[in-house]
């Protein structure tokens, strides 16, 4: 982001390549944001199994 900074000190002539570098930002956002969805989904599965053990566990002793 820096050189976004860079590019907006410079002036309205650098929109173009301003809104380059966001939609560049954005994508690498939504690429961290699916991974970090896949991470919690695994996490949650895990903790589904768990609790299903545990109430078997339960149940059976």
């Amino acid at each position: 982001m820096q050189r976004y900074a860079q590019l907006r000190y410079i002036g309205n002539q650098t929109i173009p390549e301003r809104l380059i570098l966001l939609q560049k930002q954005e994508a690498q956002l939504n690429n961290l944001m699916v991974a970090t969805q896949a991470n919690l989904d695994f996490l949650h599965q895990k903790m589904t199994t768990y609790h299903e053990m545990q109430e078997s566990d339960f149940e059976s002793h």
